[in-house]
Protein backbone atom coordinates (compact mmCIF):
# COMPACT_ATOMS: atom_id res chain seq x y z
CA UNK A 1 0.00 0.00 0.00
CA UNK A 2 1.58 3.33 -0.81
CA UNK A 3 1.59 6.11 1.09
CA UNK A 4 -1.43 8.01 -0.26
CA UNK A 5 -3.13 5.11 -0.31
CA UNK A 6 -2.31 4.41 3.83
CA UNK A 7 -2.92 8.07 4.67
CA UNK A 8 -6.62 8.14 3.17
CA UNK A 9 -7.08 4.69 4.97
CA UNK A 10 -6.16 6.71 7.97
CA UNK A 11 -8.25 9.50 7.15
CA UNK A 12 -11.63 7.33 6.93
CA UNK A 13 -10.92 5.48 9.72
CA UNK A 14 -10.67 9.16 11.67
CA UNK A 15 -13.78 9.92 9.90
CA UNK A 16 -15.33 6.61 11.64
CA UNK A 17 -13.98 7.91 14.96
CA UNK A 18 -15.23 10.99 15.13
CA UNK A 19 -18.71 10.02 13.61
CA UNK A 20 -18.60 7.20 16.40
CA UNK A 21 -17.55 10.65 19.41
CA UNK A 22 -20.60 12.37 17.80
CA UNK A 23 -23.34 9.90 18.52
CA UNK A 24 -21.94 9.46 21.92
CA UNK A 25 -21.54 12.94 22.81
CA UNK A 26 -25.17 13.01 21.68
CA UNK A 27 -26.44 10.38 24.06
CA UNK A 28 -24.71 12.09 27.13
CA UNK A 29 -26.17 15.44 26.16
CA UNK A 30 -29.50 13.36 25.91
CA UNK A 31 -28.68 11.76 29.48
CA UNK A 32 -27.87 14.89 30.93
CA UNK A 33 -31.19 16.47 30.07
CA UNK A 34 -33.00 13.84 31.39
CA UNK A 35 -31.26 13.58 34.87
CA UNK A 36 -31.84 17.46 35.11
CA UNK A 37 -35.44 17.20 34.08
CA UNK A 38 -35.29 13.96 37.48
CA UNK A 39 -33.46 16.47 39.65
CA UNK A 40 -36.22 19.46 38.91
CA UNK A 41 -39.06 17.17 39.48
CA UNK A 42 -37.41 16.07 42.88
CA UNK A 43 -36.54 19.08 43.92
CA UNK A 44 -39.43 21.01 42.52
CA UNK A 45 -42.39 21.39 45.45
CA UNK A 46 -45.24 22.08 42.70
CA UNK A 47 -44.56 18.09 42.05
CA UNK A 48 -45.56 17.33 45.53
CA UNK A 49 -49.04 19.23 45.13
CA UNK A 50 -52.18 18.29 43.87
CA UNK A 51 -52.82 18.54 40.02
CA UNK A 52 -55.42 20.93 40.45
CA UNK A 53 -53.17 22.99 42.69
CA UNK A 54 -50.60 22.87 40.45
CA UNK A 55 -52.46 24.08 37.07
CA UNK A 56 -53.94 27.23 39.37
CA UNK A 57 -50.47 28.27 40.41
CA UNK A 58 -49.84 28.17 36.75
CA UNK A 59 -52.82 29.96 35.48
CA UNK A 60 -52.28 32.68 38.54
CA UNK A 61 -48.60 33.34 37.88
CA UNK A 62 -49.19 33.82 34.24
CA UNK A 63 -52.45 35.45 34.53
CA UNK A 64 -55.23 36.01 31.89
CA UNK A 65 -52.60 38.14 29.08
CA UNK A 66 -52.00 36.12 25.88
CA UNK A 67 -49.24 34.68 25.81
CA UNK A 68 -46.89 33.85 23.00
CA UNK A 69 -45.85 30.81 21.19
CA UNK A 70 -42.30 29.66 21.29
CA UNK A 71 -40.06 27.74 23.10
CA UNK A 72 -38.66 30.58 25.38
CA UNK A 73 -42.09 32.02 26.57
CA UNK A 74 -44.71 30.27 28.77
CA UNK A 75 -46.61 28.08 28.79
CA UNK A 76 -44.24 25.84 25.96
CA UNK A 77 -41.45 27.29 28.32
CA UNK A 78 -42.77 24.80 30.90
CA UNK A 79 -42.95 21.88 29.12
CA UNK A 80 -38.71 22.15 29.17
CA UNK A 81 -38.38 21.78 32.59
CA UNK A 82 -39.18 18.66 34.22
CA UNK A 83 -42.07 15.74 33.38
CA UNK A 84 -43.81 16.86 36.39
CA UNK A 85 -44.42 20.48 35.05
CA UNK A 86 -45.05 18.99 31.82
CA UNK A 87 -47.68 16.89 33.06
CA UNK A 88 -49.35 19.78 34.84
CA UNK A 89 -49.12 22.31 31.75
CA UNK A 90 -50.55 19.95 29.56
CA UNK A 91 -53.25 19.09 32.02
CA UNK A 92 -54.31 22.68 32.28
CA UNK A 93 -56.26 23.76 29.04
CA UNK A 94 -56.97 27.36 30.09
CA UNK A 95 -53.25 27.91 30.10
CA UNK A 96 -53.44 27.62 26.54
CA UNK A 97 -56.67 29.43 25.33
CA UNK A 98 -55.21 33.35 25.00
CA UNK A 99 -52.33 33.60 22.32
CA UNK A 100 -50.54 36.52 20.75
CA UNK A 101 -48.62 36.43 17.77
CA UNK A 102 -46.33 39.25 16.87
CA UNK A 103 -45.36 39.70 13.32
CA UNK A 104 -43.19 38.81 11.29
CA UNK A 105 -43.20 35.37 12.80
CA UNK A 106 -40.50 33.65 14.73
CA UNK A 107 -39.06 30.41 12.84
CA UNK A 108 -41.42 27.45 14.13
CA UNK A 109 -44.77 29.05 14.60
CA UNK A 110 -45.86 27.36 12.12
CA UNK A 111 -45.33 24.06 13.86
CA UNK A 112 -46.05 25.59 17.54
CA UNK A 113 -49.41 27.03 16.45
CA UNK A 114 -51.53 23.98 16.13
CA UNK A 115 -50.17 21.75 18.68
CA UNK A 116 -50.83 24.96 20.63
CA UNK A 117 -54.62 24.80 20.00
CA UNK A 118 -54.79 21.36 20.70
CA UNK A 119 -53.28 21.43 24.20
CA UNK A 120 -56.56 24.17 24.74
CA UNK A 121 -58.74 20.79 23.68
CA UNK A 122 -61.28 22.42 22.35
CA UNK A 123 -61.76 25.38 24.46
CA UNK A 124 -62.88 29.11 23.36
CA UNK A 125 -59.87 30.93 22.27
CA UNK A 126 -58.69 34.55 22.46
CA UNK A 127 -56.47 35.61 19.72
CA UNK A 128 -54.25 38.62 19.55
CA UNK A 129 -52.40 39.49 16.02
CA UNK A 130 -50.59 42.38 16.23
CA UNK A 131 -46.97 43.66 14.13
CA UNK A 132 -46.31 43.39 10.18
CA UNK A 133 -49.83 41.42 8.87
CA UNK A 134 -48.13 42.10 4.94
CA UNK A 135 -46.65 39.12 6.45
CA UNK A 136 -49.22 36.81 7.52
CA UNK A 137 -49.52 34.22 4.95
CA UNK A 138 -48.10 30.92 6.28
CA UNK A 139 -50.22 30.94 9.56
CA UNK A 140 -53.99 32.02 8.18
CA UNK A 141 -54.70 28.43 7.06
CA UNK A 142 -54.28 27.09 10.73
CA UNK A 143 -56.19 30.22 12.26
CA UNK A 144 -58.77 29.73 10.31
CA UNK A 145 -58.84 25.78 10.40
CA UNK A 146 -59.81 26.91 13.75
CA UNK A 147 -62.16 29.68 13.68
CA UNK A 148 -64.67 27.29 15.34
CA UNK A 149 -62.46 28.04 18.60
CA UNK A 150 -62.13 31.95 18.33
CA UNK A 151 -63.88 33.32 21.34
CA UNK A 152 -62.14 36.88 20.89
CA UNK A 153 -60.31 38.21 17.94
CA UNK A 154 -58.04 40.90 17.47
CA UNK A 155 -56.20 41.91 14.03
CA UNK A 156 -53.99 44.82 14.45
CA UNK A 157 -51.66 46.28 12.37
CA UNK A 158 -48.80 48.33 14.43
CA UNK A 159 -45.91 48.22 12.18
CA UNK A 160 -43.97 51.40 11.51
CA UNK A 161 -42.56 52.11 8.41
CA UNK A 162 -40.61 55.00 7.13
CA UNK A 163 -42.45 56.19 4.06
CA UNK A 164 -38.94 57.52 2.79
CA UNK A 165 -36.97 53.98 3.06
CA UNK A 166 -36.08 52.36 -0.38
CA UNK A 167 -38.09 49.54 0.71
CA UNK A 168 -41.37 48.36 -0.21
CA UNK A 169 -44.35 47.65 1.93
CA UNK A 170 -47.40 45.79 1.03
CA UNK A 171 -50.17 48.87 1.91
CA UNK A 172 -53.34 45.94 1.71
CA UNK A 173 -53.48 43.67 4.59
CA UNK A 174 -54.58 40.05 3.15
CA UNK A 175 -56.01 38.20 6.17
CA UNK A 176 -56.90 35.50 4.12
CA UNK A 177 -54.00 35.15 1.83
CA UNK A 178 -53.58 31.15 1.99
CA UNK A 179 -56.91 30.50 2.96
CA UNK A 180 -59.31 32.03 0.75
CA UNK A 181 -62.44 29.94 2.20
CA UNK A 182 -62.35 30.81 5.84
CA UNK A 183 -64.57 28.60 8.03
CA UNK A 184 -67.40 29.71 10.39
CA UNK A 185 -66.44 31.50 13.50
CA UNK A 186 -69.73 30.53 15.46
CA UNK A 187 -68.24 31.55 19.06
CA UNK A 188 -66.77 34.80 18.15
CA UNK A 189 -68.29 37.72 20.44
CA UNK A 190 -65.74 40.33 19.93
CA UNK A 191 -63.77 41.19 16.97
CA UNK A 192 -61.11 44.57 16.90
CA UNK A 193 -59.44 45.39 13.43
CA UNK A 194 -57.28 47.97 12.92
CA UNK A 195 -54.02 49.66 11.97
CA UNK A 196 -51.70 52.24 13.41
CA UNK A 197 -50.65 53.42 9.61
CA UNK A 198 -53.40 55.47 8.09
CA UNK A 199 -52.06 54.33 4.82
CA UNK A 200 -52.02 50.78 5.44
CA UNK A 201 -55.56 49.15 5.08
CA UNK A 202 -57.69 45.87 5.08
CA UNK A 203 -59.93 44.41 2.25
CA UNK A 204 -63.36 45.61 2.97
CA UNK A 205 -64.83 42.40 1.46
CA UNK A 206 -62.81 40.58 4.06
CA UNK A 207 -64.01 42.63 6.91
CA UNK A 208 -67.57 42.26 5.76
CA UNK A 209 -67.10 38.29 5.08
CA UNK A 210 -65.79 37.84 8.80
CA UNK A 211 -69.19 39.67 10.13
CA UNK A 212 -71.03 37.29 7.79
CA UNK A 213 -68.99 33.87 9.45
CA UNK A 214 -69.50 35.67 13.04
CA UNK A 215 -73.31 34.78 13.88
CA UNK A 216 -72.99 35.84 17.55
CA UNK A 217 -70.75 38.67 17.45
CA UNK A 218 -71.52 41.06 20.53
CA UNK A 219 -69.17 44.06 19.80
CA UNK A 220 -67.02 45.63 16.70
CA UNK A 221 -63.83 47.79 16.80
CA UNK A 222 -62.55 48.95 13.74
CA UNK A 223 -59.63 52.09 13.59
CA UNK A 224 -58.03 53.25 10.35
CA UNK A 225 -59.73 50.22 8.10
Amino acid sequence: MSDAQQLRARIDELWSEIDLQKEMLKKLEQDRSLARRQLNAVMDPVACLPLEISSEIFLQTFGPSPLKPGARHAPMLLLNVCNGWTTVALSTPTLWTAIRIDFPRTNGLIQALPLWLECGRNRPVSLSLHGNLSTFDGVSTTIWQHGWQLKHLEIYDDFYYDEDSDKVFDRIIDIFSDDPTPRPLPLLETLTVGTGNAKRGFLSPQILQLLLLAPNIVSCTFENI
